[in-house]
Order: C-alpha cells, then sequence, then structure tokens
C-alpha cells in the first residue's frame, strides 16, 4: 500500500472548548515541516481548520478562533484530505459533544468510510485524537476492534464510550490502554490516538515520519527544540 505525495493535506476539527495544544500543536509540527529538511524547502503538509461553529472558543475562552472553512465545507471535499486530526477537550465537554455533535461525528465516519472505500487507489489516510479526542472517535464507533489510548485522566471514560459503542452496533470491543499514543494500521486507514495533551506533538511527528521520512521528523522536532518521545 503506498501513500500519497506531497504536499499532504490535513484537516484539522475545531469545536468550541477544544484544548489549545491539542490543535495548535500538531498544526505547528506540520505546517512547519519541509520535504528536505530544510526551513526554505518544499512544504510538506497544508493544515486547515474546520468547524461546525464560527468563531470559536477555545478551552476556558483563552482563545477566540476563525476556523478556515466551515464543516460544511470540509465534508464536502473530506476525499481530498490526507490526515483528519481530532483534539480533545475537558471531560464534560467531550461526552456532551459525544452525545450530540451529530456533525462533528458525521465527519470523522465519512472520512474513516472514504478511507476504506478508496483503499483499491493505493493511498492511506490517517485519522489522528489528541488526548479525549479519542471520545469523539469511540462515539463516532471507529475503534471497534483497535487498542486506544487517551490521557490518563480519561481513560475510564473512553471505556464507557467504546463499550457503549461496541453495543450498539454489535461488533467489536476497543481495548483501551495507557500510552502516549497506539496505532492501528488498516488497509485504507491508519488510526492512532494519542494520550494527553504533549502526547499529539509525539503522535504529529510519527505521522511525518510516516509520510516524509525519518530525517524530516527528526529535523522538525528539533526546529521546534521539542524532546520527540517515540515510545508509545
Amino acid at each position: 500500500m503506498s501513500t500519497p505525495t506531497p504536499p499532504y493535506r490535513a484537516a484539522i476539527l475545531l469545536f468550541p472548548g477544544a484544548d489549545i495544544l491539542d490543535f495548535a500543536g500538531p498544526a505547528e509540527i506540520l505546517n512547519n515541516t519541509t520535504t528536505n529538511a530544510d526551513p526554505t524547502g518544499p512544504r510538506a503538509f497544508t493544515a486547515t481548520t474546520f468547524s461546525a461553529t464560527n468563531p470559536v472558543s477555545s478551552e476556558s475562552g483563552t482563545l477566540t478562533l476563525v476556523p478556515a472553512i466551515s464543516l460544511a465545507e470540509a465534508r464536502e471535499n473530506l476525499a481530498s484530505y490526507d490526515i483528519l486530526i481530532v483534539p480533545g477537550g475537558g471531560p464534560e465537554i467531550m461526552l456532551a459533544l459525544a452525545k450530540t455533535g451529530t456533525e462533528e461525528l458525521g465527519v470523522i465516519r465519512e472520512f474513516a468510510r472514504l478511507a476504506e472505500e478508496k483503499k483499491s487507489e493505493g493511498k492511506k489516510r490517517f485519522l489522528l485524537s489528541v488526548c479525549t479526542g479519542a471520545f469523539l472517535l469511540a462515539a463516532a464507533g471507529v475503534l471497534g476492534g483497535k487498542r486506544a489510548t487517551t490521557h490518563f485522566l480519561g481513560l475510564e471514560g473512553l471505556e464507557m464510550l467504546c463499550a457503549q459503542a461496541s453495543t450498539e452496533a454489535g461488533g467489536k470491543g476497543t481495548e483501551v490502554v495507557r500510552k502516549r499514543w497506539v496505532e492501528n494500521e488498516g488497509e485504507g486507514l491508519v488510526t492512532i490516538t494519542a494520550g494527553g495533551v504533549s502526547c499529539g506533538l509525539d503522535a504529529t511527528l510519527h505521522v511525518v515520519e510516516r509520510l516524509v521520512g525519518r530525517k524530516a521528523a527528526e529535523w522538525v522536532a528539533e526546529l521546534e527544540e521539542y524532546a520527540w518521545r517515540e515510545e508509545v
């Protein structure tokens, strides 16, 4: 199975109460990765934020954000994206969104479906959740039969949502573990769930390594002066 060629397109989901570093960290890494490990080189990724609401307030209201496109626009062009990033937020926010966020859950399901449908094209897509963003993946029913992680304080909540999704769909269960990140390799879709906050940086660097190469990942980690923790 081959991968697409750069620049790879990443879509980043935003919603009211999203944790800042959960989405800003991966965006920072992707936006600064080049194909030749040179700051003046060709960009390896483009990152586009989208949301069902506009503007969007981050967790604790620290920032007010204007997404680049609407959720409807993102969904209409979902097949053109190689990566979908789902950040987390406070447990109460995420549990509520897991119940009521029909548009957000729909995008996650659609991205996973497209990846599997188009696997014959020889193209892999990456679905990455950060922290409690895994709650939405669980509620969307895309973690069945997989291993998954989240912030250590949210492990029980993730187990509950995974069990609920499995019962409703009559599908396979999910093994919830405490790791920095967990990767599940599918034929068309690679599903990665990261632990809390900074774990999203490690997982994003792993995606960079897979798509652009080891040298590019090490270079952008050094550029960000971040100590990449590769262990899962």
